[in-house]
């Protein structure tokens, strides 16, 4: 038998015998069909080779089932599972993600120029640089934006990890355990960046301690990768002798600290250890290592949370909230 000619979503849902709402929602992912239903809708079109027009939804709706996300280099800013998680996310309620990567403030501002071009959804930002002026023209189109731990202000909803305050719980918990002193490693004085957030942090957990001000020093290898930078400060004794405890960069550069230390240094008796990121690397060192946890799926469900609120209440939405995520500190045998 000869397949019928299926142009439209109208066309499909008479071959089916379905009404064009159930149809459309089944192909567009939504949860609310029966899933016996969906998947056969879904397998239809599928040997049919038909898909819904994207030109003709958007005259109908205005706007695509498309949420565009700029990211920075997601290898330099670990960002793999993140994204992933957060597309996961979405899909659960009906959208498509459309990811662009951008190397700096202007190829962020003509991507986000472009997912509105393509009337997306909603746009999310991590780590943004564009700034307040390039998301309040994407307000005036009303669109809705968030922005994922932004490098300056936006003007937007905003969800961010609180570095800052994670730091200052964790001079408590060293405090507790008798450190006076710290060093830093591969964690620059400057208080730029996220490193410069954890550093404001540590020096406010330091003053409310009564700790000295040297109380915290900084280390930086000579452009070394993460692990072999730890590797090379353990080997570096006379650096680290003096002081309580290494608070590093992340679990990687922690690693390296552990696993090179010269024979006969205790931990954490004779120095503490602690990490950044609770990663796997984190449960498998020996000593176990303490580390914080940034909770980067709470980060990713809190952002995809605020972004279908905004964009459930449209142009009436205000924008300009905060949502603050703070970190976890796990403790292990390293402290």
């Amino acid at each position: 038998m000869k397949s019928p000619s299926i142009r439209s979503t109208g066309d499909l849902a008479r071959h089916l015998g379905l009404s064009r709402w159930t149809v459309s929602r089944a192909l567009n992912g939504h949860g609310d069909i029966a899933p016996e239903t969906a998947e056969r809708v879904r397998a239809e079109a599928g040997r049919l080779g038909f898909a819904p027009s994207l030109i003709g939804r958007t005259l109908r709706s205005g706007t695509t089932d498309w949420i565009g996300v700029t990211i920075p280099d997601p290898e330099d800013y670990f960002l793999t599972a993140k994204v992933k998680r957060l597309k996961d996310l979405l899909a659960e309620t009906g959208w498509q993600v459309l990811i662009q990567v951008t190397e700096d403030a202007a190829a962020e501002q003509r991507a986000l120029a472009r997912f509105a071009a393509m009337r997306c959804g909603g746009v999310i930002s991590v780590a943004s640089q564009a700034g307040a002026e390039t998301f309040a023209g994407l307000r005036q189109r009303g669109m809705a934006a968030v922005a994922v731990d932004p490098l300056v202000p936006t003007g937007v909803d905003e969800v961010c990890t609180d570095r800052a305050g994670g730091m200052r719980a964790l001079v408590v918990h060293l405090n507790d355990r008798g450190v006076r002193c710290l060093l830093c490693a591969e964690i620059p004085a400057s208080r730029q960046g996220y490193a410069g957030q954890r550093v404001v942090g540590l020096r406010a957990g330091a003053r409310r301690a009564g700790w000295t001000s040297e109380a915290i020093r900084h280390w930086t290898s000579d452009g070394l990768s993460e692990m072999r930078a730890g590797a090379a400060l353990a080997r570096a004794g006379k650096i680290w002798r003096d002081v309580d405890a290494i608070v590093a960069l992340n679990d990687r550069v922690a690693f390296g600290f552990l696993q090179c230390l010269p024979k006969g240094v205790r931990v954490p008796d004779d120095i503490a250890v602690v990490g950044y990121d609770n990663s796997e690397i984190a449960t498998l060192s020996r000593p176990g290592l303490t580390s914080i946890d940034p909770r980067a799926d709470e980060l990713m469900a809190r952002t995809a949370d605020v972004l279908l609120s905004a964009i459930a209440r449209g142009r009436r939405s205000k924008p300009g909230g905060r949502t603050v995520v703070r970190p976890l500190l796990v403790f292990r045998e390293s402290t």
